[in-house]
């Protein structure tokens, strides 16, 4: 009788235990699955246990039962692996801080032949600039060096972006409208790989540009239009400190916004510049700091991008500038300045 209670017991225990243990959803956003794909493999996951308050403890790749092929101690990432060319079955899995486990089946076939795979942007709907590309390429069977280079043309001869990898990852900035845009790859045995694709872009009117007070009771709001142009700010007061994912290095002098808040960029408050600081250029626009130099340091800035100024030339006294620093240091004589604007 005491040996029956006892199987009774242990087996309501098994069932409660069934019933309190925790299961993580696996959510696997690439690679589609059944899709073929050039290598490496772009893995994109997350994952979430409702039922486990202490949430996802790690997640794994197992690109065949027992071979783990790659392991993060998060709840989501996103990563390449690189896999020869077949057929696999590879399993996404997650483990909660409850003791859960959930999976997620993913068949992949990585192509013998040479290419390119865009995983993202895809063409069903329109995306929010800056634009997420990723894309991978492998060269053909007969290229045994592999792949040199990737690069984005985001119109037929504009050059986007490049990447000397077999894989891409990045996001590009378009101002709102359609482009016939291609990924295209080379090889180190001379072979070239294209993918076109057509990206609609539209710059949500919801992004903004932040900067920080010195002592972070507020912040200036620049909103950004669809055309990407900068409008007079607005100033946020944060009674409560600035949102979570604003960052700042304290006391404030420098600050951005992650893309949950807008776009990615970072401006200074001229009132928080200690005495070694000359401001040096502002913006016409809506009279920004656009850049500085210290007075006691061989050290100078500008919050712009001088190599890509309208005319070749328009910024060339900054890297004048800066060789000449170099040149001091070294005491060699100081290379002239070119009259601002002025060709060659």
């Amino acid at each position: 009788m005491a040996k029956a209670a006892f199987v009774l017991t242990a087996f309501l225990m098994f069932i409660a235990s069934l019933a309190a243990s925790t299961t993580p959803v696996v959510t696997v956003t690439f690679p589609a699955n059944a899709s073929t794909v050039q290598g490496p493999v772009y893995y994109a996951a997350a994952a979430s246990s409702p039922d486990c308050p202490k949430g996802i403890a790690s997640m794994r790749i197992y690109s065949a039962p027992y071979i783990s092929a790659y392991t993060v101690n998060a709840a989501q990432f996103s990563a390449f692996v690189s896999l020869a060319a077949g057929t696999y079955r590879t399993v996404v899995q997650a483990w909660d801080y409850c003791g859960g486990v959930g999976k997620t089946p993913i068949t992949v076939t990585v192509a013998a032949t040479g290419g390119v795979t865009v995983y993202t942007p895809t063409v069903s709907t329109w995306w929010a600039s800056p634009i997420h590309f990723v894309a991978s390429a492998s060269a053909s069977s007969t290229c045994s060096k592999g792949i040199a280079s990737i690069r984005i043309y985001s119109a037929p001869s504009v050059k986007a972006y490049t990447v000397n990898s077999n894989r891409l990852d990045t996001f590009l900035s378009l101002p709102s409208g359609t482009y016939s845009s291609t990924l295209q790859a080379w090889d180190k045995c001379g072979g070239v790989y294209k993918t076109p694709i057509t990206v609609t872009a539209q710059n949500a009117h919801s992004h903004t540009l932040y900067m920080a007070s010195n002592d972070l009771d507020y912040i200036s709001q620049y909103p950004i239009d669809d055309q990407g142009y900068l409008h007079p700010a607005v100033q946020l007061l944060l009674p409560n400190g600035p949102p979570q994912d604003f960052v700042t290095d304290r006391p404030g002098t420098f600050a951005f916004a992650s893309v949950a808040l807008g776009i990615e960029a970072f401006t200074i408050d001229r009132a928080t510049l200690p005495e070694r600081a000359e401001e040096t250029h502002v913006s016409l626009f809506d009279n920004s700091n656009c850049g500085l130099r210290l007075r006691d340091r061989p050290v100078f800035s500008v919050q712009y991008h001088p190599e890509a100024s309208p005319g070749p030339e328009d910024s060339h006294y900054l890297f004048v500038r800066f060789a000449n620093l170099m040149r001091g240091r070294k005491g060699l004589p100081q290379l002239p300045e070119r009259p601002r604007g002025a060709g060659q």
